[in-house]
């Protein structure tokens, strides 16, 4: 799965800049290509100036827009992402990827919401763009970047966003593992993935894990996704499909063996006995 900001500093055909602690592309298509999913692995900022943003995070039922003249603001995590045109069938955008580490340092780690969005949208004033046009590099770039973010968070819904990306990040590996771990052991992603997500390398993300959790990062999902699957099944009366699916696995065969072995029935045959014992003491 495609790695941004990686993904887009790593292609030639835009400019961009990499600080230590935050990355700037200026992003220019025409025609946009189709739609993707993509790991976003730091908060990122797209401060769209042509065409529409369309965004999906994994797991949401509705798609975010954002027009020119908007940003959205969207948390680590899997999202798909594809670009509509403006004039000329351009799409243009600033794209800003910024540590947790900064953000906490510039806005601190605690908001008034009790509901972390994946992803905010609002008006950009118009000093963001003059604040990221022309770059330098050093010490002059990173100031007017966390004069941008500021700027951005201004607005509400994306102040928000970020503080709780901020103390999501927490001040140890255990915290950050616990948070990653919390947020998205619902996504299909590989182990190298929560690793990249985690800001540690895969053999680091791997032995943390087991100090942490007390077990392997592998059996930990699989005991966390069949909690999750039993839940839909018995409370939410989803589909044996829809259980598969909504609790991050990828193959149904894998999850009725998977459920069978966990809990000695099969998703379908375990839910009819819960029903009929329900039924049986009401």
């Amino acid at each position: 799965m495609p790695r941004i900001p990686d993904a887009l500093l790593d292609a030639p055909e835009h400019r961009s800049l990499r600080l230590e602690d935050a990355s700037v592309t200026w992003y220019r298509v025409a025609p946009p290509p189709p739609p993707g999913r993509f790991l976003v692995t730091q908060p990122t900022l797209s401060f769209v100036r042509t065409g529409i943003k369309h965004l999906q995070p994994y797991g949401e039922a509705h798609p975010v827009l954002a027009s020119a003249g908007s940003v959205v603001a969207m948390r680590a995590g899997v999202h798909t992402m594809t670009e509509l045109s403006g004039d000329e069938g351009l799409f243009e955008s600033i794209i800003l990827s910024v540590s947790p580490v900064l953000l906490r340092g510039l806005l601190g780690s605690s908001g008034s919401s009790q509901k972390r969005a994946a992803v905010a949208t609002a008006a950009v004033p118009p000093r963001v763009y003059a604040l990221l046009e022309d770059l330098g590099t050093g010490s002059d770039a990173s100031l007017r970047i966390r004069e941008a973010l500021l700027v951005a968070a201004s607005a509400p819904a994306v102040r928000e966003l970020l503080y709780a990306a901020a103390s999501q990040w927490g001040t140890s590996d255990a915290e950050r593992l616990r948070a990653v771990m919390q947020s998205h052991f619902l996504t299909p992603l590989a182990l190298p993935e929560y690793a990249i997500l985690a800001a540690m390398s895969l053999s680091t993300f791997k032995r943390r894990f087991r100090e942490v959790f007390g077990e392997s990062p592998g059996r930990w999902l699989r005991q966390a996704r069949l909690q999750h699957a039993r839940w839909l099944l018995l409370t939410e009366q989803s589909s044996v499909t829809d259980a598969c699916y909504g609790s991050g696995f990828g193959d149904l065969s894998n999850f009725i063996r998977a459920f069978r072995g966990q809990f000695g029935f099969s998703p379908r045959a375990y839910r009819l006995a819960h029903l009929n014992v329900s039924g049986s003491t009401a």
